[in-house]
């Protein structure tokens, strides 16, 4: 997924029960809903998010305004700082994707 489907990510977006995250089509680029299913470590991952972040309506919320998602420079900011800026030049959270 792109960096902003992922930090626009919402808690409704998600049903743990039949493993599958439901992107609206207002949210995509192409203008139609997206269907990811979710492996399970994904979904482990989501459920210990759950009691952090639960009470805003997205999963990675901006640390100043919870009605809003995180900043889409934040993924990068953390490449930037892991093993002292080792991945500098290197990596971008958009490359990810692949």
């Amino acid at each position: 997924m792109r960096p902003k489907e992922i930090r626009g990510l919402k808690w409704d977006y998600i049903d743990f029960e039949s493993s599958q995250w439901l992107i609206p089509a207002e949210d995509m680029k192409m203008n139609r809903d997206h269907l990811i299913p979710i492996p399970k470590q994904v979904a482990t991952l989501l459920e210990s998010l759950r009691p952090i972040t639960a009470h805003c309506d997205y999963i990675f919320p901006n640390e100043k305004d919870y009605s809003k998602p995180m900043h889409s420079e934040n993924v990068n900011k953390a490449i930037r700082r892991i093993k002292n800026g080792k991945y500098i030049g290197k990596i971008v959270s958009h490359g990810f994707r692949s």
